[in-house]
């Protein structure tokens, strides 16, 4: 918060990272953890005398995992940073000089007035986070397309090639329905309003449609998973399944277990 010449230029270089092509990235860190000719990290293991430490990264199974998410990691830190530095900004300098004046030091001013002030844009960002977390795929399938064998493989990576390389789209469709399918449905209140006017029942029904919009990729995703690969190749691959079955199922949690 004290930089006050380039700031606007600190800005563009943290927020690089988000903006490069996916391709470029992955070449980029190929290059990094490249053991011959030496990438980046053996080059540097190298010259510190640590050479004994260098190895290829994206091919050992100790290390390949978390060689394919640091990359994801680097590419969203800047945007992550921007949106709680903007954050910070927003906190009003009265509450700091006020409680600087009562006594507090740095570390308590941001402890009980900076960080209360920026919790919901925090919490926010660790669902960004998250959610961009779950959904990585680019760059670990372009850096060892889940390998080797299947040490850095992801959900993402594993239903790509169980749909479009093995053409097993149900299965495929379960698998990746697994982990966001909820337990159960949540009990609705006890007490609701039985009558409802007339802007009530316009703006329930315009909320029903935006759901409808969402929620039919995710429908469509649970359909596909109790279609048999027979059913989803003779029918119409956006129709409602002739047979129900549940060996997608059996099959995506016999291979988590």
């Amino acid at each position: 918060l004290t930089i006050t010449r380039g700031r606007e230029a600190l800005k563009v270089l943290y927020l690089m990272p988000a903006v490069v092509s996916t391709t470029a990235l992955a070449l980029l860190f190929q290059r990094i953890y490249s053991l011959d000719p030496p990438g980046l990290v053996n080059g540097v293991l190298d010259l510190v005398g640590l050479d004994g430490l260098g190895r290829a990264w994206l091919s050992d199974i100790r290390t390949v995992l978390a060689a394919v998410s640091i990359p994801e990691g680097w590419r969203f830190l800047g945007l992550y940073t921007i949106i709680l530095y903007a954050a910070l900004l927003s906190v009003p300098r009265e509450l700091e000089e006020a409680a600087a004046l009562d006594g507090a030091n740095a570390w308590q001013i941001f402890t009980r007035i900076r960080f209360p002030h920026i919790r919901p844009v925090w919490a926010t960002t660790m669902v960004m986070a998250v959610t961009y977390g779950l959904r990585g795929f680019d760059v670990p399938y372009l850096l060892t397309n889940g390998g080797p064998g299947q040490s850095s493989e992801l959900v993402t990576t594993y239903m790509y090639k169980t749909a479009f390389v093995s053409t097993n789209y149900g299965y495929a469709s379960a698998a990746t329905a697994r982990p966001i399918l909820p337990p159960g449905p949540t009990p609705a209140p006890a007490a609701r309003r039985r009558r409802l006017r007339t802007a009530q029942i316009v703006h329930r029904a315009l909320l029903a449609l935006v759901l409808l919009i969402q929620v039919y990729p995710f429908a469509w995703l649970v359909l596909t998973s109790v279609r048999s690969p027979e059913d989803f190749a003779a029918g119409n691959p956006f129709g409602l399944p002739s047979s129900f079955t549940l060996d997608n199922f059996v099959r995506a949690f016999a291979q988590g277990d």
